[in-house]
C-alpha cells in the first residue's frame, strides 16, 4: 500500500515540473506606458459612490455614521500614471488652522483601481473621524497618497468643512 501512495506522490511531483508560470495581472506598468503619475482626491456621495471634486475648496461633505457605530467621510481619487493593481492608498486630516492631525489618525489599504476614462478611480474610500464635532464646520485638510508595486508615487490634498447633523454641544 505505501508503495501505491509513493507512486501517487512521485506521479503528482513530476506533472509539476513542466509548468511554466505565465505573467499575471499584475505584471507590467512603466511610466513609459502609463505616463506622469497624478492624483485628484475628491468625496462621494452620501452612499461612498461617485467622485465629487474638491479642487475649488467650498466641499462640505458629510460625515457619516456608520452601521458599526463609527463615523467617517468618504474619499475618492482619480488617479493616472501608476499600475493599477494592488495600489497603497492612504489618507490622512489634519486641522487646517492648527494643523492637528483629525483622530484616529492615517488609514492606508490595498486596492485595485477601477478604469475611468482618461484615468483610474477609486470611490468610497473611508477615512475615520473618532469625534465629529471636533471637525465639524471647520476647515479641514484631506491628503492622499498613492503608491503602486513599482515604486511611483504621487499626492493631492483639499481643503474642506465637513457637515456633522447631529447637535454639538456642552
Amino acid at each position: 500500500m505505501s508503495r501505491r501512495f509513493c507512486a501517487i506522490g512521485l506521479g503528482l511531483l513530476l506533472s509539476g515540473c513542466g509548468f511554466v508560470s505565465q505573467p499575471g495581472v499584475d505584471a507590467g506598468g512603466s511610466a513609459d506606458v502609463l505616463g506622469p503619475p497624478g492624483l485628484e482626491i475628491g468625496g462621494a456621495d452620501d452612499s461612498g459612490l461617485g467622485f465629487v471634486s474638491w479642487r475649488d475648496g467650498t466641499a462640505r461633505p458629510t460625515i457619516i455614521s456608520g452601521p458599526q457605530g463609527g463615523q467617517h467621510i468618504w474619499v475618492s481619487a482619480h488617479i493616472r500614471g501608476l499600475w493599477p493593481k494592488k495600489i497603497s492608498l492612504s489618507v490622512g486630516m489634519h486641522d487646517f488652522l492648527t494643523g492637528a492631525l483629525v483622530l484616529p489618525g492615517d488609514v492606508t489599504r490595498i486596492v485595485d483601481l477601477t478604469p475611468y476614462p482618461d484615468d483610474y478611480e477609486y470611490q468610497g474610500f473611508i477615512a475615520y473621524v473618532s469625534n465629529p464635532c471636533a471637525i465639524a464646520d471647520r476647515a479641514i485638510r484631506v491628503e492622499m497618497v498613492a503608491s503602486d508595486l513599482y515604486g511611483v508615487a504621487t499626492s493631492d490634498s483639499a481643503v474642506v468643512t465637513p457637515q456633522w447633523s447631529y447637535p454639538c454641544g456642552p
